[in-house]
């Protein structure tokens, strides 16, 4: 297997490709799933038996193409949250890799047209609260922490598409109940600082 060496619009819709970084001296085997056009990266590695996913190289999903599956013991996992849905490790999560890289890889394409470029410029969520308030409950009902939830957003428009503000949204929530007990609080604050908005 060799170090990730293409864009990941090169991954098409239900397709997957395995690739490697190094990390504090270690090197971490991981995979990309493009699930409906979106992409997601997680660290090849079951959070049961902690065994490589793939039956075969480069091979994650169900027959049916609707799921991510272990080879070791047949855990099903969604392709897009990583969360188990059956078997030994019901309701954990594949250790999912920052998403921001992903981000990046689309901006340094997109950087080579002055088009795109103004066009993601111009792009916002005019009503931001709404999807806040959606992603930041599924991660909550995923951990059974709803009651940990504390929603304190305004809705005041921001300068970034629904969809990375979704990701990012997901990403920050998922890190805040990861990294606190359940009975702690998880505030989701959306405010305006200093006349900018504030996530």
């Amino acid at each position: 297997m060799e170090s990730w060496h293409c864009a990941a619009d090169a991954v098409a819709p239900g397709q997957t490709a395995r690739f490697q970084l190094q990390f504090r001296g270690r090197t971490v085997h991981a995979f990309i799933v493009n699930h409906g056009g979106c992409h997601h990266a997680y660290v090849n590695r079951c959070p049961h038996a902690g065994t490589p996913l793939d039956w075969w190289p480069n091979e994650f999903f169900t027959e049916d193409g609707r799921y991510l599956i272990c080879a070791t013991h047949g855990a099903v996992f969604a392709p897009d949250t990583g969360l188990c849905l059956e078997g030994p490790c019901s309701g954990k999560r594949l250790e999912r890799l920052i998403e921001n890289f992903l981000i990046y890889a689309q901006i340094e394409l997109l950087g080579a047209d002055p088009h795109k470029v103004a066009t993601l410029r111009q792009k916002q969520t005019k009503s931001p609260a709404s999807l806040i308030e959606r992603q930041a409950r599924a991660q909550a009902v995923a951990v059974q922490r709803v009651a940990d939830l504390v929603l304190e957003v305004t809705d005041l428009p921001l300068p970034i598409t629904e969809e990375y503000l979704s990701r990012i949204v997901d990403e920050l929530v998922h890190n805040a109940f990861k990294f606190s007990e359940a009975g702690t609080p998880v505030r989701v604050n959306l405010s305006e600082s200093d006349g900018q908005p504030c996530v």
